[in-house]
């Protein structure tokens, strides 16, 4: 009776799998990393649907001045992004493949107005990022900018 219960759980547990639109056991999840070779601690955005930002190629500043997660002290690597939904889905879901990352210095945000930041559009850099360009560089980003990693668009100000 035993054995009998135990092959319906596991064919229940195949059932439901097979009528999830993406088989949510088999569907990778990416971690982004970010590290910080710099002397500056920085602050990140990431443009996407979800925040209600302006998403690429449209790359101005949004007007709310939301950043992900707390600022990269210099000398540091951290995880920016290891959320419930997956790198690929968030970039599907922009109208090009293309994701918008923005680094900002911490200082320039303690010393100017966001407006002011938005209309002189005072950032350090940004990189526009493809899904291939994020796998060809293991999900990990850096500023400086390091070319022998792989190709990036990069727009520095």
């Amino acid at each position: 009776m035993k054995k009998g219960s135990l092959i319906l759980s596991i064919l229940f547990l195949i059932c439901i799998s097979m009528r999830c639109k993406e088989n949510s056991f088999l569907y990778k999840r990416y971690r982004l990393d970010f590290n910080n070779a710099s002397q500056y601690t920085i602050n990140l955005m990431i443009a996407s649907v979800a925040n209600l930002n302006p998403v690429y190629p449209d790359t101005i500043l949004p007007v709310n001045n939301f950043f992900h997660g707390q600022p990269i002290r210099p000398k540091t690597m951290c995880g920016i992004y290891d959320g419930g939904i997956s790198l690929s889905e968030i970039i599907n879901k922009l109208p090009s493949d293309t994701l918008s990352l923005y680094l900002i210095i911490q200082d320039t945000l303690l010393n100017y107005p966001w407006d002011t930041i938005r209309s002189r559009y005072l950032i350090l850099q940004r990189y526009d990022l493809s899904f291939k360009d994020l796998d060809h560089r293991k999900f990990v980003i850096e500023y400086p900018y390091d070319e022998t990693k792989g190709k990036l668009k990069v727009f520095t100000p």
